[in-house]
């Protein structure tokens, strides 16, 4: 693990742009990394393989983000009615 933890943090870090959610990404690409470890052909390089489960974990973390809209609030801090 301490192999790839560079390598994944700054491939997470990137799409999710969030140190929080980037660790996260980390962890849940070791766990599906090891869930299906069974898949892993050898065709590509280990590092390239963790490399594409961290991606496919970070892309609907940043897609979630992007849609989360920011209610305006207006001087007293109190959400605005539409």
């Amino acid at each position: 693990m301490r192999r790839y933890n560079q390598r994944l943090y700054r491939v997470a870090w990137a799409i999710v742009r969030n140190a929080a959610d980037a660790e996260g990404v980390i962890q849940d690409t070791y766990l599906r990394a090891y869930a299906n470890l069974s898949q892993f052909a050898g065709h590509a390089r280990f590092a390239t393989w963790l490399t594409r489960i961290a991606v496919h974990e970070a892309l609907p973390r940043s897609r979630k983000a992007r849609r989360q809209i920011q209610m305006p609030v207006d001087r007293n801090g109190e959400e605005r009615e539409f």
